[in-house]
């Protein structure tokens, strides 16, 4: 190598790759047994088209979830959240007012469900 010293990991590294694994006798055992193992179990693997399902969640936080849906009221019914940005808090807060003005005219007109202002 140019310039470069030799420390340990690299030495174990360049040890590693030039180790002769095809003139292993039982490496090539092993994979090939490995090979003939994963193409018979390979048919139990599936995927889950479902992609809540995809993520862990803890038994304790999924009662809590349940028990939070459960005390909304709302059945299930779909959320969807806005938020509201600016250059700064003024500007910020005036867009607020506007999307706030629109969904409450929406809302009067029965065009939307109930929905929850998060200014306190």
């Amino acid at each position: 190598m140019s310039g470069q010293t030799d420390t340990p990991a690299l030495k174990a590294i360049e040890r590693i790759n030039g180790y002769g694994y095809d003139r292993n006798r039982w490496i090539i055992i092993f994979l090939a047994v490995l090979a003939v193992t994963s193409i018979f179990t390979s048919r139990s693997a599936g995927f889950d088209a479902d992609m809540m399902n995809l993520s862990y969640m803890p038994e304790h936080l999924r009662v809590a979830e349940e028990r939070l849906e459960a005390m909304s009221g709302d059945g299930g019914a779909e959320e969807i959240l806005f938020v509201s940005t600016g250059r700064d808090l003024s500007e910020a807060s005036c867009t607020y007012s506007g999307t706030l003005a629109k969904l409450d005219s929406l809302g009067k007109a029965g065009l939307t469900g109930h929905f929850t202002s998060g200014r306190g």
